[in-house]
């Protein structure tokens, strides 16, 4: 099929989814406490690890301003920045120190030779900083600012990295929590009326069954007939036997709500990887999904393609979508979905098409979470994506979505390929 036909039939396009100094003079910043750092100290710690006293002396001269706690190899480990002299081998030194001291702290080192190669090899094992003999007092203050202030920024990134990272957590369980509290609420309140119209039928059924055992002889026809009448509305569309079908359903649908939650929190050591023949896979999904597929234009094309994947897990992933393909494609008057498998580098893709409405751009993250469903009034839970992905991420997969309204969706699955 070409290109212009494609986007003149509604497919999608053409996409392969195939330090500087303080301005105002060297005031030293001061960890907060409670910042979340390791160790937190208050004054900063240097660790001065240099023996030439004509160097060692104007640093310390330098650091001398009453807000830094001086140290020398003993306090490494705990030190925000560790001033170093090499004379040698600048990258040997520097693992030697980046193996002592903390992974966040700033290293500065003293060159003995500083010339263009040495300075690019030092910053690219690491170093913050390089300094020259004679040592200016004010640039050597001015570094040790800088180091200190790039420091707390990351220390301050990083808390606010893990409030962020708290407050999706939380968010995300509270949409979970109240898309299980909706998909259980409705089947349970069903089950607990159904329970009630069941009860009051046999509290009916006993007192007519006392009253047939108590009547007279004569009265005994009368009593009778009340007993049939009962059991007639009893099984009728609206009675006992509704209310009880009713009530099984409601448990089926919770059961089943519940099954895919389980999917949802699945161990990864559950999943077995094996060799799995991706144009296998895609044939056996259309014929699985016959009856979905009914009038909808299937194209199919199977390039060889071999995944260390779970074939369980694959073979779910690749109905759910195709299922959803379908159902997006038969909104329009020309219905067709597309399956492609093929190599790419060393993984292999499995994409599922359509030529539906898409999905708008603010829909595009939601439509993975747990109990996102534009469906609902289909009875859709939400789950089958949010389980497509778990299913991948548990394979060492990647699933993502391409989509343009108007011109359709493109569900890309990459699997690990095998040897």
């Amino acid at each position: 099929m070409s290109e212009d036909r494609q986007a003149a039939e509604g497919w999608l396009d053409s996409t392969d989814f195939r330090w500087r100094p303080p301005a105002d003079g060297p005031s030293l910043p001061r960890a907060q406490p409670g910042s979340g750092r390791h160790a937190p100290v208050e004054p900063h710690s240097i660790a001065v690890l240099v023996e030439s006293p004509a160097v060692r002396e104007p640093i310390l001269a330098a650091l001398d301003t009453g807000q830094l706690d001086t140290r020398g190899r003993d306090g490494i480990s705990e030190a925000d920045v560790v001033i170093a002299e090499s004379a040698g081998d600048v990258l040997a030194l520097l693992a030697e120190i980046r193996r002592a001291a903390r992974p966040d702290a700033a290293v500065l080192l003293v060159l003995a030779t500083a010339s263009a190669d040495t300075v690019a090899a030092a910053h690219s094992a690491g170093a913050f900083a390089c300094l020259r003999a004679p040592l200016v007092a004010e640039e050597v203050l001015g570094l040790v600012t800088s180091a200190l202030d790039s420091l707390d920024a990351k220390v301050q990134a990083a808390q606010m990295a893990r409030k962020l990272n708290l407050h999706d957590h939380l968010a995300s369980i509270g949409r979970m929590s109240a898309g299980l509290s909706h998909e259980l609420g409705g089947p349970l309140a069903a089950a607990v009326l159904n329970m009630e119209v069941i009860r009051a039928q046999f509290v009916r059924m006993t007192e007519l069954l006392e009253s047939v055992a108590s009547a007279s002889a004569e009265d005994l026809p009368r009593r009778a007939a009340q007993v049939r009448a009962h059991l007639e509305a009893a099984a009728s569309s609206d009675g006992l036997g509704a209310a009880l079908s009713d009530t099984v359903q409601s448990h089926e649908r919770m059961k089943a709500v519940l099954h895919m939650m389980r999917g949802l929190v699945r161990r990864a050591r559950d999943v077995r990887t094996e060799r799995v023949d991706l144009r296998h896979a895609v044939e056996d999904t259309r014929q699985a999904l016959a009856v979905e597929l009914e009038g909808v234009e299937v194209e199919i094309i199977a390039d060889p393609a071999i995944a260390l994947a779970d074939e369980t897990l694959v073979r779910q992933i690749l109905e759910n979508l195709t299922s959803n393909a379908a159902h997006a494609a038969k909104l329009l008057a020309s219905p067709r979905v597309r399956l492609h498998s093929y190599r790419s580098g060393e993984c292999v893709v499995v994409s599922v098409r359509d030529n539906g409405p898409g999905v708008a751009g603010e829909l595009k993250e939601k439509i993975f979470e747990p109990f996102f469903t534009t469906r609902r009034t289909e009875g859709k839970t939400g789950l089958g994506l949010a389980m497509c992905r778990e299913y991948a991420l548990q394979m060492g997969a990647d699933l993502s979505l391409w989509s343009l309204p108007g011109r359709g969706s493109c569900f890309r699955l990459v699997l690990p390929r095998s040897a």
